[in-house]
């Protein structure tokens, strides 16, 4: 196949994605990452587009069968992102489609993909605060929609360390939240239940439990007694505001929504020879935590206040340390190793193969749109990385939380997801960073 446009790792594929499916290499693609026209909302002036079916029932067979043509170029541990919103009936009037239906047409794409033998493993709601007020009347405005985790099996790559995100309040540990009157339910002997404070006394099972001497505490893991310093697992529902753009494109989706799917499911290096991916080795130890155990300023100021050292205090309180030591081939094979490859079958703007650049990786766009095509390919050619990101990589970060606080600072709003608006390197500074 003779690209449209390539920069040497990225492509772009002008014709029909149904076509275009088997001129892929078998067993080729890492990561897919795409958003679907929707059915009955736009008209992109291309003979052959999907979108404009007479009934929402071919839609959803002629998009599942898309999937089902391209499973054969999918590796084994490759991920499919697939973000759709829903839509209502209009003037059909057959069966489950009926005017002003809600026709719940990401559920049953799910469903059928499902019967088609993926491996349904999230269904992420992408809640956008900044969304546009529907004119409707009678019902309330949408604000979400899908973004959906399949796998062709059971194990699969991801990396789950990359995307962490900030804790909401890391201070809400095990016996560090303060409670009342400025001191821990430990100190007070009180503690939480069913969200309401109450009085247990110091013999309480609770109580005796966080005394590491007390002859009836029962034993407890070292994990138990600490946060993941990397960050918490972002969940399924991501708050993400759809980014502006000045181009005549009028479905793209935000940066920030791509490379969070990418960093996650798109390997950052796998074998040149098998395809296999790098997974990341991590080291988890456990070290005492500043500011709490003997000669700490909290057990001083205890043992002022009741006259004798706290059994708490006496034995130093562990923090969980979580460290990524490199990335460990899964195969035996020796060969070089090579950036992990990105498909999207309706590329439109290019988003998803800029933030493939960005992150390094191999990309493969269909478009069906001559107009798209051209536009996606300046766009990719123009993108910059975020200084954040490179400023990270400098310092040895390796998560999204970890380049958000090199370029907003931990706990910042928004943390856990690099900004769509925010700078990027000139060629010339990229040139300088290395």
């Amino acid at each position: 196949m003779q690209p449209y446009w390539t920069d040497g790792e990225r492509e772009v594929w002008q014709g029909d994605a149904w076509a275009l499916a088997g001129q892929l290499a078998p067993a080729s693609v890492d990561c897919l990452m795409t958003s679907p026209p929707y059915w009955g909302l736009r008209d992109y002036g291309v003979e052959g587009q999907c979108g404009l079916e007479a009934h929402p029932q071919e839609w959803l067979d002629k998009l599942v069968d898309l999937f089902v043509r391209l499973r054969p170029a999918l590796k084994p541990t490759a991920t499919l992102w697939v973000n759709l919103g829903d839509t209502y009936g209009k003037c059909i009037r057959d069966g489950w489609v009926r005017p002003k239906q809600l026709l719940l047409l990401p559920e049953r794409f799910a469903i059928a993909m499902q019967d088609a033998g993926f491996l349904l493993r999230n269904d992420i709601a992408w809640t956008k605060p900044n969304a546009i007020c529907e004119s409707a009347g009678d019902r309330f405005s949408r604000k979400w929609e899908h973004l959906f985790l399949f796998t062709l099996a059971e194990r699969y790559y991801f990396d789950l360390e990359a995307v962490r995100v900030p804790l909401s309040d890391p201070k809400r540990m095990r016996g560090e939240a303060d409670v009342v009157g400025g001191r821990s339910w430990r100190e007070r002997g009180q503690h939480s239940q069913g969200g309401a404070v109450r009085r247990c006394g110091r013999n309480s099972q609770v109580c005796r439990d966080r005394d590491p001497d007390h002859p009836e505490a029962r034993k407890r893991n070292p994990e138990d007694e600490a946060h993941n310093p990397s960050g918490a697992n972002p969940g399924d529902v991501w708050s993400i505001c759809p980014a502006p753009f000045p181009e005549a494109h009028f479905a793209t989706f935000p940066p920030e929504l791509v490379r969070r799917c990418l960093l996650a499911g798109g390997p950052r290096e796998v074998c040149a020879e098998c395809g296999k991916p790098t997974v990341r080795e991590m080291a988890v130890s456990y070290g005492p935590k500043p500011g709490w155990g003997p000669g700490s300023a909290n057990a001083r100021r205890r043992e002022i206040r009741d006259g004798a050292v706290q059994a708490w205090d006496a034995k130093p309180r562990l923090q969980r340390e979580v460290d990524t030591l490199g990335w460990r081939p899964t195969c035996d094979c020796g060969a070089a190793f090579e950036p992990g490859l990105v498909l999207d079958p309706f590329l439109g703007s290019g988003t998803t193969l800029c933030v493939a650049k960005e992150l390094g990786l191999r990309g493969i766009g269909f478009e069906l749109n001559p107009t798209y095509c051209a536009m996606a390919a300046r766009r990719i050619a123009d993108w910059r990385r975020p200084k954040a990101m490179v400023a990270a990589e400098a310092n040895g970060q390796a998560t999204l939380f970890d380049a958000t606080a090199a370029g907003k600072g931990a706990g910042a709003p928004g943390g856990g997801v690099l900004s769509a608006r925010c700078s990027v390197l000139t060629p010339e500074e990229e040139v300088a960073a290395g």
